[in-house]
């Protein structure tokens, strides 16, 4: 690039990058105008005045984490790509900015201080996690470690080659009169993440209300998506532009002005008049050395996660990472009261939940998703079977000047958490509470398998003895009128000669459960020679000796419950090194390679 050009590249949110038709055009953060947004009193309070720091959107809550550990928070701290929050002060020298600026001379920006003096009290302390978690929220999707620990220079620049590290720091502190000129919250170079310099970008704390929680997280989010190649979201009358709606769903585009409204997101320009439409999301992920977190959790029915449960709490937490993306949990019960809250994250939240509970042939039961809130929440009775949560990030529709928002940006953090209570059933109600073995492939078992079981009561009532039986079954319902009823093996210690299909049961209490491990005897070849997609299952209570107030769910609940999918597949095995030939014009690959040294297992 050009020397002129690229000194003019800084987004000193004042005026400065280039446009589509590469011109340069600066671009320059607007200082917030605190005044008429906050309400002030009568008294007319200076509104950069440090008090102001206190007020509603920056309320004094506990750090998250223990004071000792503000300068060593890492909101991914695997990933090779840094967004490096600097509140320690800086000296920055040998970069653009210097040549541009200051005519050479170093930048040193004191240390982000609300209290005006050189040491970082309590209460700066604080604020500074309770920033790094709103920037983190922000970038939380991506492959990027948010931290305000000092990774070291080698570590913000590319080296080039081989390196695989780099990123940028957020130099947070100081006035942008003291060296940039103009008025400005935050400045920054387009596109500089990947520069192979340590050039950061600037975030001014007394341009944005004495360092103000909310609008310095909004500032660095901006300035760091600057840096990544993003540009401002404005409309044709307005270079930034400030949101609509109100309260917890008030929308503002991170690229915008997003100062005052409660929830921020990466955007595309899907609100009216807007005069930038490009992905954000694209652009972030695209072409600067990383891409989105990887999914956390199985993304359908079929793949769902088991849901955390410790005796009735339950907690989970998550991250929705792609527009696409949603997270599918599964849980079972006999019967049970289900309270959850479904939350994103407590500060700066870019998520907006839908959330939906499913029975076990995926039919939807309850939805939830407030208009007026992020969060979801469900509270509901249900009975014995197997069930699906999924989380979805969603969008709010349009209600008159209240745009809403799309699901486009709806990413970010999420918890669950709540309780499965089970309620008891008049009476005895057995059923198999859990269910896997050893072994999915029964091929090469020698005939063998190790089925871990569980069998519940759900009855008020106390069971006497009773029998459960195991069967092999060419498809998903065990029926033992064409299964093949399963023997246990004669070293079992649950083996008995007098009845070797039946594991017994002495008795089960009110909300009782028995588990053991169960030696069973398979067919050691396919005994169906079908498609190969079998199951092992077991039918508790197989004889009928106990009256039950629910005689239908001694068998087929689910997956994981009382059944598992198995199969006779042949394992093929290379034990020997497979040479194919050079490819060139003297020696073309042979039209057949002939592989020899295979094993089936």
């Amino acid at each position: 690039m050009a020397g002129d050009a690229l000194n003019s590249l800084a987004t000193g949110d004042q005026n400065s990058s280039l446009n589509r038709a590469g011109e340069i055009e600066l671009v320059v953060r607007s200082t917030p105008a605190v005044g008429p947004k906050f309400h002030l009193p009568v008294d007319g309070l200076d509104p950069v005045d440090a008090s102001m720091g206190e007020g509603d959107l920056d309320a004094a809550n506990s750090a998250p984490l223990a004071l000792s550990q503000t300068f060593l928070l890492h909101s991914n701290p695997g990933a090779t790509k840094v967004i490096y929050l600097d509140f320690n002060g800086h000296t920055t020298s040998g970069t653009q900015w210097n040549t541009t600026y200051t005519n050479g001379a170093a930048i040193v920006t004191p240390a982000y201080s609300v209290e005006g003096d050189s040491s970082f009290s309590d209460t700066e302390l604080e604020r500074i996690q309770r920033i790094w978690e709103r920037v983190a929220e922000d970038y939380i999707p991506f492959n990027v470690d948010v931290t305000t620990e000092d990774p070291g220079v080698d570590a913000l620049r590319d080296g080039g080659g081989s390196d695989t590290r780099w990123g940028v720091r957020v130099v947070i502190g100081g006035s942008s009169s003291d060296w940039f000129g103009s008025s400005a919250g935050g400045v920054a170079y387009v596109g500089s993440f990947s520069w192979n310099t340590d050039t950061p970008c600037f975030v001014f704390e007394e341009q944005l209300a004495n360092g103000n929680e909310k609008y310095t997280a909004e500032a660095a989010a901006h300035e760091v998506g600057h840096t990544l190649g993003t540009s401002h979201d404005g409309t044709s009358t307005q270079s930034y532009y400030e949101g609509h709606g109100s309260g917890a769903t008030g929308w503002a585009p991170i690229m915008g002005l997003s100062y005052y409204e409660e929830i921020s997101q990466w955007s595309r320009g899907e609100y009216p008049g807007a005069n930038e439409t490009q992905d954000d999301l694209a652009i972030i992920t695209g072409a600067n050395g990383f891409g989105y977190r990887s999914d956390d959790y199985g993304s359908a029915i079929g793949t769902a996660s088991a849901l955390d449960v410790s005796g009735t709490t339950v907690f989970n937490s998550g991250i929705i990472e792609r527009t696409a993306d949603v997270d599918y949990f599964v849980f079972s019960t006999g019967g049970a009261t289900i309270n959850l809250d479904i939350n994103p994250f407590y500060r700066s939240a870019n998520l907006d939940i839908l959330a939906t509970l499913y029975n076990s042939v995926g039919s939807i039961i309850a939805t939830s998703n407030p208009v007026l809130s992020l969060g979801a929440n469900f509270s509901v009775v249900v009975e014995a079977g197997t069930y699906y949560l999924s989380i979805d990030g969603t969008g709010k529709p349009a209600s008159g000047s209240d745009y809403g928002y799309s699901d486009y940006g709806s990413l970010g953090y999420y918890t669950i958490a709540g309780s499965i209570v089970e309620t008891t059933t008049p009476g005895i109600d057995l059923y198999g509470s859990a269910f896997s073995s050893n072994q999915s492939n029964l091929l090469g078992t020698g005939g063998l398998v190790d089925a871990n079981v569980s069998v519940s009561n759900h009855g008020d009532t106390a069971a006497g003895a009773f029998d459960v039986k195991f069967y092999l079954s060419d498809d998903a319902t065990i029926d033992p009128a064409t299964d093949i009823l399963l023997t246990l093996d004669s070293t079992s210690v649950y083996y008995d000669s007098a009845e070797p299909y039946a594991y017994h049961v002495a008795g089960l209490a009110s909300l009782g459960t028995d588990s053991a491990t169960v030696r069973l005897a398979v067919p050691l070849n396919d005994p169906f020679g079908t498609d190969s997609q079998y199951y092992i299952g077991m039918f508790v209570d197989a004889d009928g000796n106990i009256t039950e107030a629910n005689e239908s769910n001694n068998r087929n609940l689910g997956e994981g419950i009382d059944r598992q999918s198995v199969s006779y597949m042949l394992d093929f095995r290379n034990l020997t090194p497979i040479t194919i030939p050079t490819s060139g014009a003297a020696s073309a690959y042979p039209s057949n390679i002939t592989i020899t040294g295979l094993a089936g297992m």
